[in-house]
C-alpha cells in the first residue's frame, strides 16, 4: 500500500479503454471511472504495485480542464451511456451500418422478389440497409421529436 499525492497532467481512458490519470511521469489506472480531472491535485492508495488507483480523494480541485474525460452520463458500474438517438457524425453510427447491411443481406438472399442483376440487389440491400440504420440510431425518433415540436409551434 502506497499513498500518492499530486497534481493530476492527464485524466481519461488510455488505448486499452483503462481509466487512467498521469501525475509526473508515472501513469495509474483503474477499471472505474476516476473522478478528477486536469489540473486537480489529488491523494490515493497506488495499491501493492502501484500502478492503480484506489481510494482517490481530490485534495484541492485545480479548476483545469476535464474535458479530456467523456461527458456522456455514468452508470453506477463505472460504465459510460452513450447518447441517443446517435448523432450523424458519430463512429457508432458505422457500426450500427455494418450490421444493417449484414441484416439486408440476409433478407435480400432469403427473399430475391424477382430481383434479376446484382446491382438490383446492391440497391434493394442499401435501401432495406439504410431503413434499418435508421431506426437503429433513433433518426426514427429524432424525426419525430422535430416533429412534434414544429407542431407545437416550436
Amino acid at each position: 500500500m502506497s499513498e500518492v499525492t499530486g497534481v493530476v497532467e492527464w485524466a481519461g481512458k488510455d488505448k486499452y479503454g483503462n481509466h487512467s490519470i498521469r501525475i509526473g511521469d508515472n501513469w495509474y489506472k483503474s477499471k472505474f471511472e476516476i473522478k478528477c480531472g486536469k489540473g486537480d491535485e489529488v491523494s490515493f492508495d497506488s495499491g501493492t504495485t502501484g500502478k492503480y488507483v484506489n481510494k482517490l480523494k481530490v485534495v484541492k480541485a485545480g479548476g483545469g480542464d476535464t474535458s479530456s474525460t467523456s461527458t456522456s452520463p455514468s452508470t453506477g458500474g463505472g460504465k459510460r451511456l452513450g447518447s441517443f438517438p446517435i448523432a450523424p457524425l458519430d463512429g457508432q453510427r458505422s457500426i450500427i451500418r455494418q450490421s444493417a447491411v449484414n441484416r439486408a443481406v440476409e433478407l435480400v438472399a432469403l427473399d430475391p422478389k424477382g430481383l434479376k442483376n446484382r446491382d438490383e440487389m446492391l440497391d434493394e440491400v442499401i435501401r432495406i440497409a439504410s431503413k434499418l440504420e435508421w431506426f437503429c440510431a433513433g433518426d426514427m425518433d429524432r424525426e419525430a421529436a422535430e416533429a412534434a415540436k414544429k407542431e407545437m409551434g416550436g
